[in-house]
């Protein structure tokens, strides 16, 4: 069963990964095996988390980013895909996903 989860040698990033819920879903991305890259725009929490992950044996980096605006996602999606080119994951800010469209 562990190996249908096995996300060895994968990347994933998770915007807003310094919070709570999608902090959550990047501990649980780096147990199965892959490296998190959090996206946040707090130093500290993502220090936090960085350390959560690291002590439950898994491996994490922050980028800071702003994502609210159009330039904003650019600027990070450059600077990620730059660090690492081939990105299997991407999970979004979870209130961007409940966040009513016009």
């Amino acid at each position: 069963m562990s190996s249908l989860f096995d996300l060895s040698n994968q990347t994933a990033v998770v915007i807003g990964g310094t919070g709570e819920l999608c902090g959550a879903m990047a501990e649980g991305l780096a147990a199965a095996g892959a490296h998190v890259v959090l996206v946040g725009r707090s130093v500290e929490k993502a220090t936090a988390r960085l350390a959560k992950i690291e002590e439950a044996g898994g491996s994490a980096s922050f980028e800071a980013a702003d994502v609210s605006s159009k330039a904003g996602l650019v600027d990070l999606c450059e600077r990620i895909t730059t660090k690492h080119p081939t990105l299997p994951l991407v999970a979004p800010r979870t209130e961007a996903l409940l966040r009513p469209r016009s």
